[in-house]
């Protein structure tokens, strides 16, 4: 139900497949260092919550809202079945036209700061 804010459950997988990604989960010897990426970014077709749309579309805005609980709750029931898995901190923000000037560039310094370990 995406009017109560709330994801579905193929945009979820959607965002476990992203940190997957990102994390290098379960990859098989790609010939890659093996190290987990610092920075993504990524874009959406929309920024707010469109009720009433004809298509359903994720927001900007819910994606960098949901996404680090999302993560924190697989990585939680991942832990439950007793599977190894790494635990990596994933942080999400949104940027947007409607921002100021020192809003975007807050957000883009986050961005462009060295990340802590994990």
């Amino acid at each position: 139900k995406d009017e109560n804010n709330q994801l579905k459950v193929d945009d979820a997988a959607k965002i476990i497949g992203c940190w997957k990604a990102l994390s290098k989960q379960g990859l098989m010897d790609q010939g890659d260092d093996g190290e987990a990426m610092r920075r993504a970014v990524a874009f959406c077709q929309v920024i707010e919550i469109q009720k009433g749309a004809k298509t359903h579309k994720v927001s900007s805005k819910q994606i960098a809202t949901m996404f680090k609980a999302v993560v924190d709750a697989y990585q939680e029931s991942e832990e439950t079945f007793e599977q190894v898995i790494s635990p990596l901190a994933c942080e999400a923000e949104h940027v947007d036209g409607s921002m100021n000037a020192s809003e975007k560039d807050e957000k883009l310094s986050w961005l462009k700061a060295e990340s802590p370990d994990n």
